[in-house]
């Protein structure tokens, strides 16, 4: 096991085990360039992810074992039994504008008519990702679907040869990135949910103050930048921010 001490606040003498290697950054990286560094030290044929805030049991653990052709996670259930997308469409330009303004929670709550207005906008997205938390479905071809970073199992080479996370991606859309990248170079990976009961992911839990005006600002920095990398002329409108941002 590998863990980054991104923010420094978990005491090494907590994990304690011969087989348990620590990395200080010395500072926070972020999520992908701490994952990168942690793949440095990795020698074993999958890489696993887990959150600090998802709490995995034992079956859960060998249930993320996989072929290479695979990209593996298990279901989830917030702290409330709620049952959390794991698997999800990637995002269109207009998803991904009223997920960063996050538009749904703040103006259109569920049950509300404005999220009925919000769902005709987006028929195929939404209902797609409706369908997918209500599936029993357990395999998706990875160029349709991406895998939240919360809990996965990867290949190590195969994350190794895409150049693992783009650390420009400080936090939020570093995973959807990651596996559009992967089903690029390999058009025959697959998603899949692993059959096994849900863990749990106390959504938010690893991220102080996941409600700041830093977070908001780093959640709309990183959506712009997934948008800029997308290619067609829905794509442009990001495309020009991300070069207003980089300046």
């Amino acid at each position: 096991m590998i863990i980054v001490h991104n923010d420094g606040h978990l005491d090494p003498t907590s994990v304690a085990h011969p087989t348990v290697v620590h990395l200080h950054p010395g500072s926070n990286v972020g999520f992908g360039a701490a994952i990168n560094l942690a793949l440095e030290q990795v020698t074993t044929r999958r890489t696993i992810l887990c959150n600090p805030d998802a709490l995995l049991e034992p079956a859960h653990w060998l249930a993320l074992d996989g072929s290479p052709e695979e990209v593996v996670t298990v279901p989830l259930v917030d702290g409330s039994g709620k049952t959390t997308s794991v698997v999800a469409p990637y995002w269109t330009p207009i998803a991904l504008a009223i997920t960063t303004m996050r538009l749904g929670a703040r103006l259109a709550p569920l049950g509300s008519t404005r999220r009925s207005l919000i769902g005709r906008l987006l028929p195929g997205w939404s209902r797609r990702q409706l369908d997918d938390l209500a599936s029993t479905r357990h395999h998706w071809s990875l160029r349709d679907r991406w895998v939240s970073g919360a809990v996965l199992s990867v290949d190590t080479e195969r994350l190794r040869s895409v150049g693992g996370f783009d650390d420009r991606f400080f936090l939020y859309f570093e995973d959807t990135d990651l596996c559009r990248r992967l089903a690029d170079r390999y058009p025959t990976m697959m998603a899949r949910v692993a059959t096994v009961d849900p863990a749990t992911h106390a959504v938010g839990a690893s991220a102080t103050g996941s409600g700041s005006r830093l977070v908001e600002a780093i959640r709309r920095r990183s959506a712009i930048r997934y948008g800029a990398k997308q290619q067609g002329l829905r794509w442009r409108p990001y495309r020009l921010a991300a070069s207003l941002l980089d300046r």
